[in-house]
């Protein structure tokens, strides 16, 4: 499904959830509904890939998702959310936090995938490597017919901990070992696996920004933009109050 409108967010969260979102809101829910009605069981799962650091992936895909939850309250929604490296950009930053609050009201699973590891791989390598951690995600679910929800029943130990890390390595013995038999159209070809993992290092990381935010915040920064684009300041500092909370429960989930 792809979809363009006429003008880009400029980097703005507000811009994408308030002011543009009227341009491909409609026409996203329609394609949706015509989708789901292909479907007997109708829209069971959703899985949405975007960045969370601009306008555009961050607010938009709010609007997107909040509409989605409220049309299809029993579909999975997993939102695979490109994290940004450190030292982003202010408006970056501020995006990362106010897009991190929704998912957790709106998704039930959030596979977050480093932008700097991402950018190191170069163009072949990403897709590649994309195209892998999909399909793994998509296997259980197509082959044995179960949903997001329940993956997240397996992964998300408690409530607000949905954050979960993708590792692809090699198998050590097959990628060590040539097979007695040619691997064309065999299973023995695959030499990678992939791990999902919901750490508490992820803490340490959703930490670092959420501190780069509140100074941002304290300063002052680029505040003009936000309420000019149509919101208020408060929601800024709910989402950082509700991201230092997390990175509490991250460092001590027992308590």
């Amino acid at each position: 499904m792809v979809l363009s409108g006429t003008e880009d967010c400029a980097d703005l969260y507000p811009r994408g959830m308030y002011l543009n979102s009227h341009q491909l809101l409609e026409p996203s829910q329609e394609r949706l509904r015509i989708l789901s009605e292909t479907f007997d069981a109708g829209l069971r799962n959703l899985i949405l890939v975007n960045s969370v650091c601009g306008g555009t992936g961050s607010g938009f895909t709010h609007s997107l998702i909040q509409n989605v939850s409220d049309e299809y309250e029993k579909a999975g929604i997993m939102n695979v959310c490109i994290y940004p490296e450190q030292g982003s950009e202010t408006l970056g930053v501020y995006n990362t936090i106010l897009s991190f609050d929704y998912t957790l009201a709106n998704s039930a699973v959030n596979l977050v995938i480093d932008n700097k590891a991402v950018r190191g791989m170069g163009g072949k390598g990403v897709s590649r490597w994309d195209n892998q951690v999909i399909c793994n995600l998509l296997k259980d679910i197509l082959y044995n017919q179960t949903s997001v929800n329940s993956l997240a029943q397996i992964l998300v130990p408690f409530p607000r901990h949905k954050f979960i890390i993708p590792h692809l390595q090699k198998i050590p013995l097959l990628s060590l070992t040539n097979p007695s038999q040619p691997p064309k159209y065999q299973s023995v070809q695959i030499t990678e696996e992939l791990d999902l993992i919901n750490t508490p290092s992820f803490g340490d990381a959703l930490g670092i920004i959420t501190n780069q935010c509140e100074k941002n915040y304290n300063k002052g920064l680029y505040h003009h933009w936000y309420v000019s684009a149509g919101m208020e300041l408060r929601e800024i500092t709910d989402a950082i109050y509700h991201c230092q909370n997390i990175v509490h429960e991250y460092n001590s989930p027992t308590e």
